[in-house]
C-alpha cells in the first residue's frame, strides 16, 4: 500500500486497491415477493407469499448456510429479505429492528406501516454508507465529515473539489432489500436499491432482487401476474420463479418460504418442509410438460419447413421440365458497397 500524504492533491493514491473498487460486485442470491388474493376465495383481502435462498456474500467470500438467513420477520406483519454483503446489511438492519420491536412493545395496537420500516432501512443504509465514505476519504486527512465542511474555507480549493467529488463518488458493498406485508392500508411490496432510493410495487403485485431478479421477474411477467390472482397459482408461481432464477451465477439451491395474511397478524414464517416439497414436485411436472410440449413444436415446425422445402423443389423441377429453354440462369450474387462509400467509382 501506497504511504498516505496528507495534502498531495491526487487523491486516487490515497485508497489502496481495495478500497478503490469498492467491493463493486453483482449481489448473488435472489429474493422475491408477490401480491395475491385471500387464500379462502370467498373471503375479501390480499396476502403476500415470499421465497429466497440461502447464499451469502461477505466481501469477496460467497456461501450457502444451512439455515434460513435472507427473511427477516419485523413483526407478525411485515417482513424484510436482504440481498448482497452480509456485513452491511447486518449493520443496517441492527440500526432498524430495536426501533420496531421498541414500539411494538409499547404500542401492540399500533400497527408498522410497510412504508415506514422501508424508509427508516434507507436512511439507516444512508448513514453507514457516510460512515464508509468518511473512513476511507476523510480520515486519512484527519477529517470526518463535520470538521471537513468546517474547515474548507481554508484548504486548497483544487483540494477540496476532489475530497467533494471521491466522496459523492463513493459505492459502499451492493445491497438491496425488499419490505413486504400487510399495514392498515392494505398489502404491499417495497424495494430499497443500492441508492437508497425506494419503489412500490404494489401495482404489479411482485418485485425481486438479487442476481437472479431478471429470470425471477421474466417469469411473473409471462405468467400475466397481478396482485388478484389465487393464492395457490402466486404461491407455486413465487417458487417457480426462484428455481428459474438458479441459473444465475450466486444463486443458491436452497428455498425457503414464507405468507403473509390476510388479516393483520396472520403469518406463515416458514413454511413446511413437505408443503416445498409437493411445490417442487408440482415444478418438476410442470416443466417436464413443458419440455414435451416443446418437442412436439419442435417436430411440427420441423415437418411444416420439411413440406415447404420439398414442395418448391417439386414445382421448379416441373418448372425445368415443361420449358427448358425459357429457364434463364440466374446470375450470382454480388455484394455492393453502400451509395456513400467514397470509394465506390461513378460510371
Amino acid at each position: 500500500m501506497k504511504k498516505l500524504q496528507r495534502y498531495r492533491l491526487n487523491l486516487d493514491e490515497w485508497l489502496p486497491d481495495r478500497l478503490q473498487k469498492n467491493l463493486e460486485r453483482t449481489p448473488v442470491t435472489v429474493c422475491i415477493a408477490a401480491i395475491c388474493r385471500n387464500i379462502v376465495p370467498t373471503e375479501a383481502g390480499l396476502m403476500v407469499v415470499g421465497a429466497a435462498d440461502r447464499m451469502l456474500t461477505g466481501g469477496e467470500i460467497e456461501f450457502e448456510p444451512k439455515i434460513p438467513n435472507k427473511i427477516l420477520h419485523f413483526s407478525s406483519a411485515i417482513t424484510g429479505m436482504f440481498a448482497g454483503d452480509f456485513g452491511l446489511q447486518t449493520e443496517v438492519v441492527r440500526k432498524v429492528l430495536p426501533v420496531v420491536k421498541e414500539r411494538i412493545a409499547a404500542e401492540p395496537a399500533n400497527w408498522w406501516a410497510v412504508s415506514d420500516i422501508a424508509e427508516m432501512y434507507a436512511q439507516a443504509y444512508k448513514g453507514s454508507h457516510l460512515k464508509r465514505a468518511e473512513n476511507a476519504v476523510l480520515a486519512p486527512l484527519g477529517l470526518d465529515i463535520n470538521s471537513f465542511y468546517a474547515k474548507q474555507k481554508g484548504m486548497d480549493s483544487e483540494l477540496v473539489k476532489q475530497i467533494a467529488s471521491k466522496l459523492a463518488q463513493f459505492h459502499s458493498p451492493e445491497v438491496e432489500a425488499i419490505f413486504c406485508g400487510l399495514d392498515l392500508t392494505g398489502a404491499h411490496i417495497y424495494i430499497v436499491d443500492n441508492s437508497a432510493n425506494v419503489s412500490c410495487h404494489d401495482v404489479v403485485g411482485f418485485a425481486a432482487i438479487g442476481a437472479g431478479y431478471w429470470h425471477a421477474d421474466s417469469q411473473f411477467m409471462f405468467a400475466n401476474h397481478t396482485p388478484y390472482k389465487s393464492f395457490a397459482e402466486t404461491l407455486l408461481l413465487t417458487y417457480s420463479a426462484k428455481k428459474r432464477a438458479e441459473v444465475a451465477p450466486g444463486v443458491g439451491s436452497d428455498t425457503d418460504m414464507f405468507s403473509i395474511g390476510p388479516l393483520l397478524g396472520n403469518h406463515i414464517p416458514n413454511m413446511a418442509p413437505h408443503v416445498l416439497e409437493k411445490l417442487n414436485q408440482m415444478y418438476l411436472f410442470s416443466e417436464k410438460k413443458k419440455h414435451q410440449a416443446d418437442e412436439k413444436a419442435q417436430i411440427e415446425i420441423g415437418k411444416y419447413i420439411d413440406g415447404i422445402i420439398k414442395k418448391t423443389a417439386e414445382q421448379k423441377k416441373k418448372q425445368e421440365t415443361t420449358s427448358p429453354s425459357t429457364t434463364a440462369p440466374v446470375p450470382p450474387s454480388e455484394q455492393s458497397p453502400p451509395s456513400d462509400d467514397p470509394t465506390k467509382t461513378q460510371p
